[in-house]
């Protein structure tokens, strides 16, 4: 018996793996765009999945956790876009090969199904809007090359057995005599990596003459008539009328278009998948369209000064949040509501909101079996499950619990959007889940996080870059720790680091600021270049002298609001004392000194809080901050 028969009868490793990932989600206007995104990409590799399992009933999932996707077999949620299985039955390398290349065309198939659903859905909607049936005609004429273009699905087989200790010595650069789930694992993985690295070059066929780009995917063309001018009429017809607010837009089982947006096959598939299985039923929305009832940033960023109003978005038929901006554009009744509030109450409406995103620290080896921090290994199937656990059980009733809206959670990533006061407090309980055994993986696991405090009229695309990028700043600068970035619409952004210990606590800090000024923060900023030569209880010192000068000199508890600050710093200083000071490429004049540095973030920190406090972000009442603006 050849070395080959011997490793096929001992069964062998099946790896997916889905892209492109990162631009499919970003292509987004709204927050049910990110959602969507995010939930297509999981109910393709889910279909995998449940393809895999069907021809081979023995086949079991080691990431994600077999034994957690059992308890709901029917949910999707969650489900990364890395799918890696065990087959127990012999199979061939050829007959591997074969499997591998099915999953491929099923994670297409798959694709296509709920993007020809979609089609289907919009067809007659667009019957019924559009009365000239000129502009109809080929409306989806690239509708297939488009969709069939895009994903690059990848899948690989490696037989048990295959994995010879010379063949590991040159493959994964060590000598293995037993190789384990681990090993193949990550034996798979890199075959994948290398199948990935040349991408099949999409055929398209180029006919012209050919409509405008799309407004989220910029390299493809517009659904619709070719000629320009019949174009406009096309999306004019199905657009938002702004000459009647009081009048329902149209929409597809209530997702809309927005004003300007043209959208092409891809861009229209992802939008409106929603409105058809499977995303139909996948999580429990608002209002009479259910899961298509999605939030937008406006209405993020004022989730709690709606509950305090009454106002509840579900009672007005094609909900924006921009209607409680631009009341002119609202409907009647909505009108009347809001002049019926109070002055002081209708001023509060925070214009702010947050995106967060989470990543556990150091995975890699913990899927090594070899996790930091003296952390004793998991078995596989227990890390596995344990982070299956986390992100479809812990992490959607955390993020509910802070009046967040969750996009995606797999393992042990996280995206969520929330109102902005909520994202620090909320990603403090994260971290905390994902070390507690019982709703994650182990207390020596750590986490890092991102977040960004925009206004709701920021490009949503661009709040996600900023969000990954404060997310790997949190990584850069020591793991286990949490950036806020904010970006004032008025431009002259920054940001700071939170340790984990100290994440509620800044949270509080924003109550400090209803009743003093942030002025002191600014003198203090102007004089650090200056001061970072200095020792840290110098610099201290000259934060005493200009606190001094900025706060109210009354007692209270024993201490003045001066001490509070200076022990605040001391705090956060000494907090910060195992990480490294985020970079300040931006800013030549930064601190040099670390202790420096990490005083300039504090005073950042505190310019984040009194932000929150007194901006529209959803702190106190403007009364409460009244005589305390810079």
């Amino acid at each position: 018996m050849t070395t080959t028969d011997a490793a096929a009868r001992e069964g062998g490793y099946l790896a997916f793996v889905l892209g492109p990932v990162q631009p499919f989600i970003e292509a987004s206007r709204t927050v049910r765009d990110l959602w969507a995104g995010s939930a297509l990409l999981s109910w393709i590799s889910f279909d995998v999945i449940q393809f895999v399992k069907n021809r081979h009933p023995d086949a079991r999932c080691l990431l994600p956790a077999d034994a957690t996707l059992a308890r709901d077999p029917d949910n999707f949620a969650g489900i990364p876009h890395r799918v890696s299985m065990r087959l127990s039955e012999p199979l061939s390398q050829a007959r591997g090969d074969a499997l591998a290349a099915a999953c491929e065309e099923r994670a297409q198939s798959a694709w296509y199904r709920v993007a020809q659903a979609v089609r289907d859905k919009l067809g007659p909607a667009l019957d019924e809007r559009i009365r000239d049936a000129r502009l109809l005609d080929g409306w989806d004429k690239r509708w297939d090359e488009q969709v069939q273009a895009y994903f690059n699905p990848r899948a690989c087989y490696v037989a048990r057995g295959a994995l010879t200790p010379e063949l590991a010595r040159r493959l994964l650069g060590r000598r293995i005599d037993a190789p384990d789930d681990r090993d193949y694992l990550d034996l798979a993985a890199r075959v994948l990596e290398s199948m990935r690295a040349a991408r099949p070059v999409p055929r398209l066929s180029g006919a012209t003459p050919c409509p405008g780009k799309c407004s989220l995917f910029g390299n493809l063309e517009q659904i619709g008539p070719d000629d320009l001018g019949d174009s406009a009429r096309f999306w004019a017809a199905i657009s938002p009328d702004d000459a009647d607010p009081d009048a329902e837009p149209p929409h597809v089982e209530g997702i809309t278009l927005r004003r300007g947006e043209r959208l092409s096959a891809l861009a229209a598939a992802k939008r409106f998948a929603p409105a058809v299985a499977p995303l139909r039923n996948a999580r429990r929305g608002w209002g009479k369209y259910g899961t298509n009832r999605f939030p937008d940033t406006a209405t993020v960023a004022a989730a709690q000064w709606l509950e305090r109003t009454h106002i509840a978005p579900e009672d007005y038929p094609g909900w924006s949040g921009q209607w409680l901006h631009e009341t002119t554009s609202a409907p009647a009744r909505l009108r009347a509501a809001l002049e019926a509030l109070d002055g002081k109450l209708r001023n509060a409406l925070p214009s702010y909101y947050a995106m967060l995103a989470a990543d556990g620290d150091n995975m890699g080896k913990w899927v090594q079996g070899k996790p930091p921090n003296g952390a004793a290994g998991l078995e596989l199937d227990a890390l596995s499950e344990r982070l299956t656990r986390f992100s479809r059980e812990a992490v959607p009733d955390i993020v509910e619990a802070h009046q967040g809206t969750l996009i995606y959670a797999g393992g042990d990533d996280v995206l969520a959007v929330f109102p902005a006061v909520q994202a620090v407090v909320c990603a403090a309980a994260l971290r905390r889940a994902f070390s507690d055994p019982k709703q994650g993986l182990a207390p020596e696991a750590t986490m890092s996080a991102g977040v960004t405090i925009v206004h709701h009229r920021d490009n949503l695309r661009d709040v996600l870059e900023a969000t990954r990028k404060a997310e790997r700043t949190a990584k850069d600068s020591g793991r286990d720790g949490l950036y806020v970035h904010l970006q004032p619409h008025s431009g002259g952004s920054f940001g700071a680091l939170v340790p984990w210990a100290m994440a509620e606590e800044v949270d509080e800090w924003r109550a400090a600021f209803g009743g003093i000024s942030d002025r002191w923060t600014y003198n203090m900023l102007a004089l650090l270049p200056t001061l970072q030569r200095l020792p840290r209880d110098a610099v201290l010192s000259e934060l005493s002298r200009v606190l001094k000068r900025a706060t109210d000199a009354a007692v209270t508890g024993g201490k003045t609001p001066k001490t509070d600050w200076i022990e605040r710093c001391q705090a956060y200083i000494e907090a910060c004392t195992a990480k490294k000071p985020p970079s300040t490429d931006s800013d030549p004049d930064a601190p040099a000194h670390p202790e420096t540095a990490w005083i300039a973030s504090f005073v950042r920190l505190c310019q984040i809080a009194s932000f929150l406090t007194r901006s529209g972000a959803g702190g106190p009442a403007p009364e409460q901050a009244e005589g305390a603006s810079r």
